[in-house]
C-alpha cells in the first residue's frame, strides 16, 4: 500500500476509535488460502491464520490487495470476527477515482471491519458505516461514520 493511504487510514482510525494504531508491513504467505478455481483467497482461512498470531488484548486488521471470498459469498470487501480480535480488508474491488474518494472508500471498509471486531453487527441504517455492502456503489453511498445507534453500542461495548 502507498504510504499516504496508510497514514490517512491510521490517523482516521485513531480519531474515530480514540485509540493508538500501529502499522506493520508483513509479507505473509497466504497461498494456503488460495482457491485455484476461483482465483481468490478465502478470507475466513486467513482470519484463522492471523488469530493465534495476534497478541491477547490487541486487535489485528490486515489489508491486502488480494481478491477475497467466503464460502457464502462470491467476493467480500472484508471480513472480521464479531467481538473477536482479527479482521481483513481487500482493496481488490475498491478501485475508484479520484484518489481522495479512494481513500474514503478504503476508510469505510476498514472502519466497518473494526466495528465488527469491536462487537457490532450489520446495521439496517443505509448511511451507517456498518450497513452491509454488496457492491462498490453501496460502499460509496454509505458514510464513513457510525449511525447514532451503532455509536451508542460502541460506547456500551467499550465499557465492558
Amino acid at each position: 500500500m502507498e504510504k499516504d493511504l496508510i497514514d490517512f487510514i491510521a490517523k482516521s482510525i485513531e480519531l474515530t476509535f480514540n485509540a493508538i494504531s500501529r502499522v506493520e508491513t508483513l509479507n505473509l504467505d497466504i497461498l494456503f488460502a488460495y482457491d485455484q478455481e476461483r482465483k481468490q483467497y478465502n478470507s475466513t482461512s486467513i482470519l484463522a491464520y492471523l488469530k493465534p498470531n495476534t497478541e491477547k488484548g490487541s486487535y489485528s486488521l490486515a489489508i491486502t490487495k488480494r481478491d477475497l471470498y467466503t464460502n457464502n459469498s462470491t467476493f467480500v470487501f472484508g471480513e472480521a470476527e464479531v467481538g473477536g480480535r482479527v479482521g481483513i480488508v481487500s482493496l481488490a474491488r475498491l478501485s475508484i477515482d479520484p484518489r481522495e474518494l479512494y481513500k474514503i472508500i478504503v476508510l469505510k471498509e476498514v472502519t466497518h471491519e473494526l466495528g465488527h471486531i469491536l462487537g457490532l453487527r450489520h446495521c439496517e441504517t443505509n448511511y451507517c458505516v456498518m450497513s452491509f455492502s454488496t457492491n462498490l456503489k453501496e460502499v460509496e453511498q454509505k458514510s464513513f461514520k457510525f449511525c447514532p445507534d451503532c455509536a451508542h453500542s460502541l460506547v456500551y461495548l467499550a465499557a465492558f
